[in-house]
């Protein structure tokens, strides 16, 4: 299997002897999730190389969820993904 080379790339095998990968450049260590060419993989190797903060998921929680029936009209509508008046 040929290897797409990427620079500052490295792998290493860690204590559990599984692979991890690491952008290393200017003294600095990110760690990348995955395996390459996995989507997690490619966007946060991506952001390494732009030298941004990796793209976080968005969590929103189910609107019927327990924590979400007693929610106050002021406080938590929105972590519970419903505009306000809309139940």
């Amino acid at each position: 299997m040929t290897e797409d080379r990427r620079p500052y790339l490295s792998s290493f095998q860690d204590r559990h002897d599984r692979t991890r990968w690491r952008y290393r450049r200017s003294g600095k260590t990110i760690s990348i999730p995955g395996q390459p060419g996995e989507p997690d993989f490619e966007e946060a190797y991506q952001a390494a190389v732009e030298g941004r903060p990796r793209r976080k998921a968005v969590v929103v929680a189910h609107p019927r969820a327990p924590w979400c029936r007693n929610r106050s009209a002021t406080h938590g509508s929105a972590l519970c993904g419903l505009r306000s008046g809309s139940r």
